[in-house]
């Protein structure tokens, strides 16, 4: 490691150890590369930055610190929570007051999320991959109930890229791939772009006249995978016709400040707005068109009262699809800071 005070390093190097070894071994060079590139972005090439690093991982003041194994653990576990932006001070106090018994957990806890975003980083991407296609789209109900998955600015492209996100443990998908994360898993996905409720055809742009009986459906067909940008206000519709699953994401905002309220445009798409004529997919026949709003939805309980209307800035909803066994299967997932609630809207 390229740092300048001998002592120092050694410390930061055997610390490094300690976590590499909790990964399997195909992956600790990967791991061993990522935590080098970050204490070197870290001090910046300062022997001061470096040396109050190294002091800050002393034990020597730290009541029932225990032996040297011990010792280790507390030291690795204060990187760990480090690399999460927690403050170094604070992530000691952390870890110089966890039980002893309590120390592998939160270490192996922690090195099971690092990997994840070291796969992307440094490593080759298997470990994201195999999360994606064995986890998220093979069984979406349970991966989605135990992790935050948002979706970035998803347009009308067909290709993907799925990583983690360490500092604020979340997975995310976007159609570009952040610089760092070369080996981020690209995938194939059915995209739902988001179009403003004024630029349905027909629906002209008077917000209590028009119809929104001229949707232009997105098929999912083409891919295993069907996703759409984040909702905060927007509304989903979708509908079987014909044997096959449409769907479309309606925004309440036209991009030019006249906006209705999710509710509201929830209520006129889905046929409790008139004078506005109720929503359908062009060219799929009459009725059974599927709407969930922000506030309102004609789905059966318990989604018949639509998302949650967003109240703070770290509250979204986000719609994803996965075919398994060649029939789709559609979820919600409302997030709101580290809340999370799930709820499957198909079938």
């Amino acid at each position: 490691m390229a740092l300048n005070t001998k002592n120092a390093q050694t410390r930061m190097d055997d610390i490094f150890e300690t976590i590499v070894a909790r990964f399997p071994a195909p992956e600790r060079t990967a791991a061993r590369l990522f935590l080098i590139d970050w204490i070197n972005r870290s001090v910046m090439g300062s022997r001061a930055v470096l040396n109050q690093l190294s002091d800050q991982m002393s034990m020597t003041n730290v009541a029932h610190a225990g032996n040297k194994a011990e010792r280790d653990k507390r030291r690795a576990l204060i990187v760990l929570e480090a690399l999460r932006d927690v403050a170094v001070p604070i992530a000691k106090q952390t870890a110089a007051t966890m039980a002893s018994g309590a120390l592998d957990a939160r270490i192996n806890l922690l090195v099971g999320k690092l990997r994840l975003e070291v796969s992307a980083t440094h490593g080759d991407g298997s470990v994201l991959r195999d999360v994606f296609l064995n986890d998220l789209k093979a069984t979406p109900l349970h991966f989605l109930q135990n992790n935050r998955v948002l979706s970035g600015a998803i347009g009308a492209g067909t290709e993907c890229y799925f990583f983690y996100e360490y500092k604020k443990d979340q997975f995310k998908i976007d159609p570009t791939r952040p610089g760092p994360m070369v080996n981020a898993y690209k995938f194939t996905t059915v995209s739902i772009p988001a179009v403003p409720w004024n630029n349905v055809p027909g629906r002209g742009a008077n917000k209590t006249a028009g119809s929104f009986a001229a949707i232009d459906g997105t098929l999912l067909t083409g891919a295993d995978v069907g996703i759409s940008t984040m909702f905060s206000g927007c509304c989903f519709c979708f509908k079987v016709s014909g044997g096959q699953l449409y769907a479309a994401h309606i925004m309440p905002d036209d991009l030019a400040g006249n906006a209705l309220s999710g509710a509201t445009l929830a209520q006129q798409i889905g046929g409790a707005g008139a004078p506005v004529v109720a929503g359908n997919f062009t060219g799929t026949g009459g009725g059974g068109l599927r709407v969930y709003g922000a506030g309102w939805s004609n789905l059966p309980a318990p989604n018949n009262n639509g998302y949650p209307v967003r109240v703070v800035i770290d509250q979204f909803m986000n719609i994803f699809a996965s075919r398994i066994g060649g029939n789709w299967q559609i979820f919600s997932q409302q997030i709101n800071g580290l809340n999370v609630v799930v709820n499957q809207l198909y079938p």
